[in-house]
């Protein structure tokens, strides 16, 4: 299985134009074969941070993912939106255990 998790900024007045951009790439996403888990938060503590938490089955799973229509839609709305301070990574992992 493969973590991705991390975080990027959007500017406050951007909230608006993120929200249908990112339901829409979430839906899509949701779709693909071999993701588990897609989603986006919005930070309680710092405004316009959002937190980003996927899990894929595989790491040919996630690649194909990069290369969809709605990814790069995806890009070029991040883009005219103004992010700043992506920071994202990929983790290989298991299937966890509770804690």
């Amino acid at each position: 299985m493969i973590i991705v998790a991390g975080e990027f900024r959007i500017p406050e007045d951007q909230r608006d134009a993120f929200l249908p951009a990112a339901q829409k790439v979430m839906a899509a996403t949701r779709q693909e074969a071999g993701c588990l888990l897609y989603t986006f938060a919005f930070d309680l503590d710092v405004a316009g941070l959002v937190r980003v938490f996927e899990k894929w089955e595989s790491r040919e799973a996630l690649a194909a993912h990069f290369k969809t229509e709605h990814m790069a839609e995806w890009r070029q709305a991040l883009s005219a939106i103004g992010v700043s301070g992506r920071s994202v990574k990929a983790y290989a992992a298991d299937d966890g255990e509770p804690v």
